[in-house]
């Protein structure tokens, strides 16, 4: 299945907006601004309005995608979409087991993973391009948040949920993974936040 392109077709899709900052070293970076969520009922619009599809045809070819993504994962694959990408399940054991046995009610999920084709990168890119002329630029150049507003940053972010990755507080904060990592680690030895080993990864609640 490859991904559709709809760069000729109209769209009532907002502009970009997107945020000028400076990264700790001075230069220049840009984020982009959220300007909404697809839900399932936009999503399901769209396709009816760009492909004359009944909705509720697409509503069950949506609901069917997802059930073989449920099933698939559940049972260890991964699922791959041409153009699009990969999503893989990650697992982790839930509680250490006496005698160093494990059994199947051990493991339990961690997490889905998606890894994007470099098609879709490429075809964002090409979108991004051709709407680049109603591009705007929302606030004007500032700097990353200080310390104590980045800890603040973090709190809120853990207010809203129990768990957090490093990748989710540089998206909260701006910073680059080596700034980030370095805050989570200061955050942790002054008992802020404790961090929590998954595999190679790490992850972050509150104390």
């Amino acid at each position: 299945m490859n991904l559709p392109d709809m760069n000729d077709k109209p769209t009532n899709i907002k502009i970009m907006n997107f945020d000028i900052y400076k990264s700790p070293n001075g230069g220049l970076c840009a984020k982009p601004t959220n300007n909404g969520t697809y839900d399932n009922e936009r999503v399901l619009e769209e396709i009816e309005a760009f492909y004359h599809m009944p909705k509720g045809t697409a509503r069950a070819v949506f609901e069917a995608f997802g059930e073989v993504l449920v099933r698939a994962l559940s049972f260890g694959s991964s699922l791959t979409i041409d153009g699009i990408g990969t999503f893989s399940p990650s697992l982790k054991i839930e509680k250490q087991p006496l005698k160093g046995k494990i059994t199947g009610n051990d493991i339990v999920l961690n997490r889905v993973t998606f890894r994007a084709n470099p098609q879709l990168k490429d075809k964002i890119q090409r979108s991004m391009e051709n709407r680049r002329v109603g591009v705007s630029v929302r606030n004007s150049v500032g700097n990353l948040p200080d310390i104590d507003q980045r800890k603040e940053l973090l709190l809120k972010l853990l207010d809203r949920r129990e768990l957090i990755t490093q990748t989710e507080y540089m998206n909260e904060t701006g910073l680059s993974r080596s700034a980030a990592s370095k805050d989570l680690i200061e955050f942790a030895k002054g008992g802020i936040i404790k961090r929590l080993r998954v595999g190679r990864d790490c992850i972050y609640r509150k104390m």
